[in-house]
């Protein structure tokens, strides 16, 4: 799936495109395959001294062993501009 913006150098310019940036460090972190679902409850662009960020949470549901599966929350922080994460926390 292209979403515009995510794969060029421009900016994220919209919380979809926010959310995919997120999808692809989650799957970066724990593995394509191990993931079952994520959903984000909250996505916004926050502006701060160093530039604008977007910052979203959600919850990760992924496998954790043959049939069992565990779910984590995910809070991530985006830097606009270069698509780099800035801070995040998985509980």
């Amino acid at each position: 799936m292209l979403v515009k913006g995510v794969f060029e150098n421009s900016k994220i310019d919209d919380a979809k495109s926010a959310e995919v940036v997120i999808r692809r460090e989650l799957e970066a972190r724990f593995g394509r395959n191990k993931i079952i679902k994520v959903t984000f409850s909250r996505a916004e662009l926050v502006s701060g001294k160093s530039g604008e960020f977007w910052e979203a949470e959600g919850d990760i549901v992924m496998k954790a062993g043959l049939v069992s599966k565990q779910i984590k929350h995910f809070r991530y922080r985006i830097d606009s501009e270069s698509k780099r994460t800035v801070g995040f926390e998985i509980s």
